[in-house]
């Protein structure tokens, strides 16, 4: 479920206020007190005529907890209109990012760090930018681990855990009910069952390392686009306190083998050469194999 606020407008400019507030993806807990959460104003600034008509806005804590995610519609220009909504979890050194689409397909893009105090309500300012691509610019990244747009940086997507670490469990987890499970802490969107059958919990089926990408490639669960995850976000699934599945969540991930499952992270090292990373769920470690080995495999989105 996401929280959808309206922002503000103003006759003059495009600058726009608006209120965040927790929505049901966020980590305070239900009947929190006035102590145990607070709010953010935000004055946002749209590029002039980028059309923009909804901003993605999430909320990653620096320490413990989950992100808080949610859409905001954005109102026309014209008289301003008020839309508060109150409630995020308390969190210093948060970071608040703030993402669109313009109307030429531009992908525009603001954060910056943010402080959230208990029962305050505090206002920062946020402009975004369009069309501003880090990655065609020099960058780390490699074809394993491809280059996301984050200006004013970038990101080489899946090659560190760029999450909070989880302390509140399976509460993380939501089924979404179409076969797909939701992280709300990573953000990551899970294929829920490891077939054939979407819908069927064992690992009747396994992949070479080319079978399994192209199987997550070709999946089409839910109209979105799958991939193989890498080695460190399905180690997120991983908990040590578990046994025989090590499953972070096992309800939300019903009875998953306890075997080996493909990453696309390759292994390093000539001793390693045509090896790629795969996450046990027996005891919950990580281990080179070969790539023509048949494992396991669970995609991502």
């Amino acid at each position: 479920m996401t929280a959808r606020v309206k922002i503000l407008a103003g006759p003059i400019g495009r600058v726009f206020w608006l209120a965040l507030a927790l929505s049901a993806c966020s980590s305070a807990a239900p009947g929190a007190s006035d102590s145990e959460v607070g709010a953010l104003v935000v004055a946002l600034t749209l590029p002039a005529d980028a059309g923009i008509s909804s901003v993605d806005y999430r909320i990653t804590p620096s320490a413990r907890g989950r992100q808080t995610v949610g859409a905001i519609s954005v109102a026309g220009p014209g008289p301003t209109m008020s839309a508060t909504i109150d409630g995020l979890p308390v969190a210093e050194g948060s970071v608040l990012t703030l993402t669109a689409t313009g109307s030429d397909g531009s992908a525009c893009v603001g954060s910056m760090k943010v402080d959230i105090g208990a029962g305050e309500t505090r206002a920062v300012s946020v402009s975004l930018s369009c069309g501003v691509d880090q990655c065609a610019g020099p960058n780390v990244c490699t074809s394993d681990y491809p280059c996301e747009n984050l200006p004013p940086s970038y990101r080489c997507r899946g090659q560190f855990a760029d999450w909070s670490p989880s302390y509140s469990g399976p509460s993380d987890f939501t089924a979404n009910g179409d076969g797909t499970v939701a992280d709300l802490r990573s953000g990551l969107v899970w294929q829920k069952t490891v077939g054939p059958d979407v819908y069927q919990a064992a690992c009747t089926t396994k992949y070479t390392l080319a079978a399994a990408t192209a199987y997550c490639g070709s999946l089409g669960l839910a109209g979105a686009t799958w991939r193989l995850p890498s080695k460190a976000e399905l180690e997120s699934l991983v908990d040590d306190t578990y046994y025989d599945p090590t499953m972070l969540d096992p309800k939300a991930f019903p009875n998953t083998p306890s075997l080996p499952f493909w990453t696309s992270s390759p292994c390093a090292g000539a001793s390693n050469s045509g090896k790629a990373w795969a996450v046990e769920f027996y005891e919950g470690f990580s281990t080179p194999a070969p790539v023509s080995n048949e494992l396991c495999a669970r995609c991502v989105h």
